[in-house]
């Protein structure tokens, strides 16, 4: 049995119960329905620095991308089900060109197994038969080596039935990246 709360900002609020003249709060935490994780990466890890932005999207950033090479975050162990890969609000164009990164998402082992690029455009369904350890994985695209890169993204993975019609920063955005 559980209790759901809807119509509430991500964050710290109340939850006022009341049953006759007995009225009692509760403090509870709302968290985002977006379940990616990452952070800061202050000493470039393969060409690339991040930033986490005031609202929470991730500014990445190489004076010189390698393809195929970049930062990862663990996300930890997702629950078995559906979910929506995405960049809210993002122009795939500008976000995920050739000469860019692109935004994937990976088990434990290496094996991607969702990606969004200029051609694989968001949302992207992703699909998990049993509760799986994921990493959240910006990697420089096929036709990167050699190119700069400086953009601000928005990324999310949301449960396919729960997709928030505005991006939702994570919960977590200090988690520590590495290579990739």
């Amino acid at each position: 049995m559980g209790l759901n709360i809807t119509g509430a900002a991500v964050g710290t609020t109340n939850l006022n119960l009341k049953t006759g003249s007995v009225t009692k709060s509760l403090p509870v935490t709302v968290e985002s329905r977006n379940l990616l994780a990452y952070g800061p990466v202050a000493t470039a890890v393969n060409g690339i620095t991040t930033t986490v932005e005031a609202d929470g999207s991730l500014h990445v950033k190489s004076d010189s991308l390698t393809a195929g090479s970049g930062v990862k975050w663990p996300l930890g162990e997702i629950p078995a089900g559906t979910y929506q890969v995405t960049a809210h609000g993002d122009n795939p164009d500008t976000v995920f060109p050739w000469t860019g990164i692109y935004l994937a998402i990976m088990d434990a082992d290496g094996k991607r197994l969702c990606y969004i690029n200029v051609q694989q455009r968001p949302p992207q369904t992703l699909t998990l038969s049993k509760a799986t350890s994921l990493w959240l994985v910006v990697c420089g695209a096929i036709s990167s080596s050699g190119k700069s890169y400086d953009q601000t993204l928005h990324p999310a993975l949301y449960v396919s039935d729960d997709v928030p019609t505005a991006w939702e920063k994570p919960n977590g955005t200090s988690v520590e990246g590495e290579g990739g």
